[in-house]
């Protein structure tokens, strides 16, 4: 149950993902309004963009561990399926390993690691998202101060 419940949460990134792309396109605008030759707007825009990038593929991270979980989590809540949940679990990890989605020595670990792995990514995920609006704000403040 609990792979199902970080699944569940996990699918359900898309408001924080979207006020990404909001603080994004804000600031981009910001730019295009105000554009003054300053150092300081420069170098907010190229934070911007770099936390943007950072931002959609934690998202893109988040929606594959998401549907993962979900495909382990599914049928598991028995005690029978406990030998289920590890012969899925080897299958994926050696999926993973074909593919060179993960190395050799993150292949064998427990549930609780991988989960602990994906709270950790969702929390990234959204101070990356508030350290845009910080950027944002800050480069409103700025821009507002040179009129």
């Amino acid at each position: 149950m609990k792979l199902l419940i970080v699944a569940k949460l996990l699918q359900n990134t898309d408001g924080i993902r979207i006020a990404g792309y909001i603080a994004f396109t804000l600031s981009v605008l910001c730019y295009f309004f105000y554009a003054w030759q300053s150092i300081g707007v420069y170098l907010s825009l190229i934070v911007i963009f770099v936390l943007c990038l950072l931002q959609h593929y934690l998202s893109i991270r988040i929606k594959f561990d998401a549907e993962l979980l979900s495909l382990i989590g599914t049928n598991s809540g028995h005690i029978e399926d406990a030998q289920s949940i590890v012969q899925k679990t080897q299958i994926l990890d050696q999926s993973l390993l074909e593919l060179g989605l993960i190395p050799t020595e993150k292949c064998q670990r427990s549930w609780d690691i991988r989960i602990q792995g994906c709270m950790r990514l969702f929390k990234l995920h959204v101070f990356l998202v508030l350290c845009q609006y910080i950027v944002l704000i800050s480069l409103m403040i700025f821009l507002l101060q040179q009129k």
